[in-house]
């Protein structure tokens, strides 16, 4: 997770129903793309797991491993 303030707002409206996209290579998870708002409420709520979806960057086109691991 980027380590920066978030606007409590903003952290406050986000909806939990959508998941969070987070990017995986070899087998290790790299970043959070989308929902970095929505992480934030689910550690304030206190909730043991979100919903994710996980974009495999090993088996992506070079373009989003260019775009995501360098």
């Amino acid at each position: 997770m980027i380590d920066v303030e978030r606007d409590q707002l903003r952290v406050d409206a986000a909806n939990l129903e959508y998941p969070l996209i987070v990017s995986e290579y070899k087998g290790q998870f790299k970043s959070i793309l989308d929902g970095q708002h929505r992480l934030v409420k689910s550690i304030k709520l206190g909730l043991d797991k979100v919903k994710c979806r996980v974009l495999d960057l090993e088996n992506s086109p070079d373009d989003f491993k260019k775009l995501f691991l360098y």
